[in-house]
């Protein structure tokens, strides 16, 4: 091992060893940190302060790899991560849940994606991403037992608000002070910026249209900030998949709360797109003429193509992280990929510098195979049904408007990886992790009033000796919806 690998080993286990410990107990001794840890957990959610930055360490790094993990990652936000972890652990001991309903899926998914090995070309990348994404599972662990009020939630919502029009802030001045045409702000990728903007972006949305709820004025400005950065991205998709969003949120809003005040807030809201929309069309065409189209998308359907060829040949998966070494000569599939460079005029390359498959979904089937596509698919479907049903069960509150906008996103997030990768990103995948955490907790203090109800029309004498843990705060009367 490398001297330079040996002081990045050693720095990564002093931080684990000493390091998280010490935060810990610094965060079960003064509970105002545990705050100030999560806060500052939102805002990594975001990489760097003003430019691209992974604010981690990479063992057997390959920067010259295009697939999706590049190395053994340890995050800053890993760190935090454990000492809350530490900490909430120190405070609720027995309370605490290993097991958000749900997350058994997505370990099965990280199992099932694993077995991928036996085809791998190289089985050291499948490791690398067993290591970053088997991690993600503790993301909602933390985020699931972190949540245990009202106001944890919208504490959450709060800072991403400020998180969100700090990047605001980072992406004018890479546009008009910089003069980057296509800005890509903290993130690796303009793709990645624009998804994760439109994710959180519906949150500000159902927050802002809620007349009950505080701070309107912040999540109006911030989903306004979103809508901006989603313009300068020039993502065509991301433009659209943003719009869809809204109009779901305007229109659930319009029909589940029809007011005077309500349909004007709704009606500026389009009218502010719809301008905003025609002001962003000169660069839309710009970039259309400057780039074309055609070339693109014939490479779009040459990787579907070959992801569908490896999915037939190897049903279990070409290798989780190998499909870019699976195209590079003188791999298997490498013959595809040159041929579409050579019809495309491009120089035919010998290296592991070809682009990854775009699609997420057709990422998943050609590295893990049919089995782990079909398991991603029902975890996706099993968040998004507690969602939906936590939606209707909270109708007319506040809890019910933010877990109105968590839904959309989500939902906008699932149908945009059909078009990229970009779930694979840690920056999306960190605030996803939260999202769930937060319908998995949403899910279960519904399910927690439904059978409180019933005890306790049984024996009211169910009620004494409640804990705050144990029961969710007083809300808002929600319909009495059967689960």
């Amino acid at each position: 091992m490398e001297l330079k690998e040996l002081v990045k080993a050693g720095v990564i286990a002093g931080v684990l060893c000493v390091g998280v410990p010490a935060g810990a107990f610094l965060l079960y001794w003064r509970p105002v940190f545990q705050r100030w840890a999560f806060g500052l957990l939102c805002f990594l959610t975001i990489g760097g302060l003003i430019a691209p930055n992974d604010l981690g360490l990479t063992l057997h790094s390959i920067e010259t790899y295009r697939g999706h993990v590049r190395g053994f990652h340890f995050y800053l936000y890993e760190a935090v991560l454990l000492s809350l972890l530490g900490a909430l652990l120190l405070k609720h001991r027995v309370k605490f849940v290993w097991f958000p309903r749900g997350l058994w899926l997505y370990l099965l998914f990280c199992a099932g994606a694993a077995i991928s090995v036996i085809n791998a070309p190289d089985k050291i990348l499948v490791a690398m991403s067993v290591w970053k994404y088997g991690k993600l599972g503790l993301v909602l662990v933390v985020a699931y037992n972190y949540f245990q009020r009202e106001e944890d939630l919208f504490f959450f919502t709060r800072v991403m608000a400020w998180v969100m029009l700090w990047e605001l802030l980072v992406v004018l001045k890479m546009r008009y002070g910089d003069g980057i045409y296509r800005v890509a702000g903290t993130f690796e990728h303009q793709n990645s910026l624009v998804m994760f903007s439109n994710m959180v972006a519906m949150v500000f949305l159902a927050l802002g249209l809620d007349p009950q709820g505080k701070h309107r004025r912040l999540y109006l400005g911030a989903f306004a900030g979103c809508a901006i950065i989603t313009l300068l991205t020039v993502s065509r998709a991301g433009a659209a998949f943003f719009v869809l969003g809204t109009l779901i949120l305007i229109g659930g809003f319009t029909l589940a709360r029809p007011s005077i005040r309500t349909a004007a807030l709704s009606g500026l809201l389009l009218v502010a797109l719809l301008f905003g929309g025609l002001k962003a069309m000169d660069t839309f065409l710009g970039r259309v003429r400057a780039e074309g189209t055609e070339s693109r998308e014939d490479l779009r359907a040459v990787m579907n193509r070959i992801s569908w060829k490896m999915a037939k040949d190897h049903p279990l998966g070409i290798g989780w992280n190998n499909w870019v070494l699976a195209v590079t000569p003188p791999n298997e599939y490498s013959a595809d990929m040159a041929q579409w460079q050579m019809e495309a005029g491009h120089r035919v390359r010998d290296d592991s510098s070809y682009a990854l498959v775009e699609s997420h979904w057709f990422l998943i089937l050609s590295e893990n195979g049919f089995h782990s596509l079909i398991i991603f698919g029902v975890f996706l479907a099993s968040f998004l049904w507690q969602g939906l049903r936590s939606v209707m069960y909270f109708k007319g509150t506040h809890i019910g408007s933010l877990i109105s906008g968590v839904t959309v996103g989500c939902l906008v997030n699932y149908l945009e990886s059909f078009f990229e990768h970009v779930l694979a990103q840690p920056r999306n995948a960190l605030l996803w992790f939260i999202f769930l955490a937060v319908t998995a907790r949403l899910d279960w203090w519904r399910r927690r009033r439904v059978l409180d109800r019933h005890s306790i029309l049984e024996n009211p004498a169910n009620t004494r000796g409640r804990t705050t843990l144990e029961l969710p705060p007083k809300m808002l009367s929600p319909s009495p919806i059967r689960p």
